[in-house]
């Protein structure tokens, strides 16, 4: 009888150390969505404050890079890095205005971020969200209907001050602003975005690089990510 029990005993020993050493399944990583910004501030401000972006279990991150180019290089190698990670990236940057460079020359990083997202293992992953001028025209369109043509930044931050006295660059004023913005207003944007389309003859799939060309300001296909965030028909 000692000798039974004692038989037990290790048999029940030996079953552990085999429970122990059997290799635990690792759960499935769950693919997520992340938004790659330009901006400090602003961008992701109106991503958390406007569009709510954290009850989507979004992440944002804002870019190494200040400009667009940069910033799809950079969306190319974090899915690069986390392939199975990664269901969609949205790369948001403006176009804003050449400065010292040609418009040609200007043009042709726009050619470049293109090429690079035909690639198919990015197609449909990596969403190019693209303004002209800037986000700027974007945030103006929750307060009013525009297609005005804008030759520097002061014009369209004057005309979005008229309509939103809060806002500026600063965290403080822009936390403000985008919580005072009703889903109406940012579902209205979203519309009017999409009209100023219809106008230029664009659609989702229109080339960066031509909604870059300077006769085509304004124009931005953020309607994208709005309607992403607040679950509208694109």
């Amino acid at each position: 009888m000692v000798l039974s029990l004692k038989r037990i005993g290790e048999a029940k020993h030996m079953a552990r150390k085999k429970d122990n050493n059997t290799p635990k399944q690792k759960k499935p990583i769950k693919p997520y969505v992340l938004c790659l910004t330009e901006g400090e501030n602003t961008e992701r401000l109106y991503l958390i404050y406007a569009l709510k972006a954290e009850t989507h279990s979004i992440k944002i991150e804002k870019s190494e890079c200040s400009n667009a180019l940069g910033i799809v290089k950079e969306a190319i190698r974090t899915v690069n890095r986390l392939a199975e990670r990664i269901d969609r990236l949205y790369a948001v940057f403006d176009r804003e205005f050449c400065g010292d460079q040609t418009e040609g020359g200007f043009l042709h990083s726009f050619s470049q971020i293109d090429q690079k997202l035909k690639n198919e293992k990015y197609q449909n992953i990596i969403i190019p969200v693209f303004s002209n001028p800037s986000i700027e025209y974007v945030l103006l369109l929750h307060f009013k209907e525009s297609n005005r043509p804008y030759s520097n930044n002061s014009e369209i931050m004057q005309d979005l001050k008229k309509e939103c006295p809060s806002y500026s660059k600063a965290e403080k004023d822009s936390i403000c602003c985008f919580k005072e913005l009703r889903l109406e207003q940012v579902k209205n944007a979203s519309q009017r975005l999409k009209k100023q389309d219809n106008s230029l003859s664009f659609t989702k799939e229109t080339t960066i690089r031509d909604r870059a060309y300077k006769d085509h300001m304004p124009n931005s296909n953020f309607y994208v990510l709005i309607d992403a965030l607040t679950n509208q028909k694109t």
